[in-house]
């Protein structure tokens, strides 16, 4: 077991930079951590937090409760590598400078619990849809609740998330360049839809993608979506999944958005998560294993 931890507290060194005393220092306090959480996996976490670029022991330290809390929430939910793709999200859209590193995290993972919780929409293609249209999303000031939204809606309706926010992309930088376009299309005013792009473009595809539905059945936008120079099929079956459930992704964006800016729910989950029988059995051999390497 010893052995076993030291080579575990290696590759923490090895990503982030840590000394040895300091890597040390960090176990010391994730030892004292109330999580079922084997101290292997929050060093594994650790090192995760080293190829984000995150090297000072408190953000180290941050990013792990942040990650832990996520994972024991969400569980088998979240996929491999989930919880990194989550601090990535907090960095690039900024919130670690606002809500701090932890807060950020506990706000996408928050927003993410309560989609899974309240629809049929599974967590792991939510997130790999948010972290694929986060670029695109970002430069046009859509938030990461906005966007999890539509793929709420996406992934109860059996969309492809790749392909999805592929087209979702190319749908956001079209609207930019030919707005007007877009607009006769819809049959919507084309200075107030400029406007709305220009001010608001998650709420701009919202009222697009309700004007839209009223047009006809896929025959009849596969034609229309044709003059905007979409991609062809793949653009005619996400965008009218789109438009045909709008109402699941203004749900969905409005019970993300609470929960992002409440940042509570993943922890109240994590509350129940972490206190069961099975998890004090798990904290049970964590002890036994930490004595063991001990002595």
């Amino acid at each position: 077991g010893f052995a076993k931890m030291e080579d575990v507290m290696a590759g923490v060194r090895k990503y982030t930079g840590q000394t040895d005393e300091q890597v040390r220092e960090m176990n010391e306090d994730f030892k004292k951590m109330d999580t079922r959480t084997p101290r292997e996996k929050l060093n594994d976490l650790a090192g995760a937090a080293g190829r984000l670029g995150i090297t000072s022991k408190a953000m180290i330290e941050e990013f792990v409760d942040g990650a832990d809390k996520i994972g024991v929430a969400l569980g088998d939910d979240l996929g491999e590598g989930a919880v990194d793709t989550i601090g990535k999200l907090a960095i690039a859209f900024g919130e670690d400078k606002t809500k701090g590193l932890r807060g950020a995290m506990l706000a996408t993972g928050s927003a993410l619990n309560e989609i899974v919780q309240n629809s049929p929409a599974q967590a792991q293609p939510v997130i790999e849809f948010t972290q694929q249209l986060s670029g695109v999303g970002q430069q046009a000031h859509i938030t990461q609740a906005q966007i999890m939204g539509f793929a709420a809606a996406l992934d109860q309706n059996n969309q492809e998330m790749a392909t999805a926010s592929t087209v979702m992309s190319q749908l956001i930088t079209k609207m930019y360049q030919d707005s007007a376009r877009f607009a006769q299309m819809a049959g919507m005013e084309v200075a107030k839809f400029k406007e709305l792009i220009h001010t608001d473009m998650n709420q701009a595809i919202v009222e697009w993608l309700q004007h839209v539905n009223k047009l006809g059945d896929m025959s009849v936008l596969a034609g229309k979506f044709d003059q905007l120079k979409m991609d062809g099929t793949r653009a005619v079956g996400v965008l009218s999944t789109l438009a045909g459930h709008i109402d699941q992704v203004t749900e969905a964006q409005r019970i993300a958005t609470e929960a992002y800016a409440e940042g509570t729910s993943v922890i109240e989950e994590f509350n129940v998560q972490n206190t069961t029988v099975q998890a004090e059995i798990d904290k049970a051999g964590k002890r036994f294993a930490d004595l063991s390497i001990e002595l």
